[in-house]
C-alpha cells in the first residue's frame, strides 16, 4: 500500500473500519483492509495474515485499540464456508478475540504510522 501525503494507510483503514463497527476481530479488519487495497485503481498490496497480526499487535502496544470481549469457537468454518465436524487439530485458537479503538486515542497522529510512534 502507498504512503505518504493524501494517502490512507493501513492504520487509517483499520481505525474507520473498527468506528463504523464498533467492534471486531482481527481478522474482519484484514478482510476490510483486503477489500479497500483491492478496490482502489491499481490495486494496492495488502499485507499478508501474518504480517497484519504483527502490525496489530504494534496497535494495541501503542494504545490505539483495547480488547473488548472474547468469544469461544462451536465450530469450525473452512476458507469455503463449509462447517467442518472433526475437531480443531490445533487448540492454540480456541476463540475470537474482539477490539475496539480508544476513544481518546481516534485522532492521534499515530494511527498513520504506528512505528514511528512506538519507536521513533
Amino acid at each position: 500500500m502507498p504512503k505518504g501525503l493524501n494517502v490512507t494507510g493501513t492504520g487509517v483503514i483499520v481505525r474507520d473500519f473498527l468506528i463504523m463497527e464498533g467492534e471486531a476481530t482481527i481478522s474482519d479488519c484484514l478482510k476490510e483492509v483486503r477489500r479497500i487495497c483491492e478496490e482502489h485503481e491499481p490495486p494496492w498490496h495488502y499485507p499478508s495474515a501474518e504480517h497484519f497480526r504483527q502490525y496489530f499487535w504494534k496497535l494495541r502496544k501503542a494504545g490505539l485499540v483495547e480488547e473488548t470481549r472474547r468469544e469461544p469457537f462451536e465450530q469450525y468454518v473452512r476458507r469455503d464456508k463449509t462447517v467442518s465436524t472433526w475437531p480443531r487439530s490445533s487448540n492454540f485458537h480456541t476463540e475470537k478475540i474482539y477490539y475496539r479503538t480508544v476513544k481518546e486515542r481516534r485522532g492521534d497522529p499515530a494511527w498513520s504510522n504506528v512505528q514511528k510512534a512506538l519507536y521513533g
